[in-house]
């Protein structure tokens, strides 16, 4: 993904799709608090999947397909822990 001028700051864009706004600032620290079980009712849940479905689809190349997914999981209200294995 590449940057344009200044004017596209916050924005980027996958050369076949349109310029996709990222809805947060990433060069701060992240204060959300930690994802836990039973944190969403399911009705949430449901809704937070509708919502990912609809910005998945609005995009065509499985790039941006990728990046609508991780905006989704950035712009939750709390943080998705990932990654704590050990491998040796």
């Amino acid at each position: 993904m590449q940057k344009r001028q200044s004017d596209d700051e916050g924005r980027i864009y996958d050369g076949k799709d349109a310029y996709m706004k990222l809805p947060f600032d990433y060069t701060k620290t992240d204060s959300r608090p930690l994802l836990s079980c039973n944190d969403f009712s399911k009705k949430q849940i449901e809704n937070l999947n509708d919502e990912l479905d609809k910005s998945i689809k609005k995009v065509e190349s499985p790039r941006a397909k990728t990046v609508a997914a991780a905006i989704g999981l950035v712009t939750l209200p709390k943080i998705v822990p990932y990654g704590f294995e050990q491998s040796e």
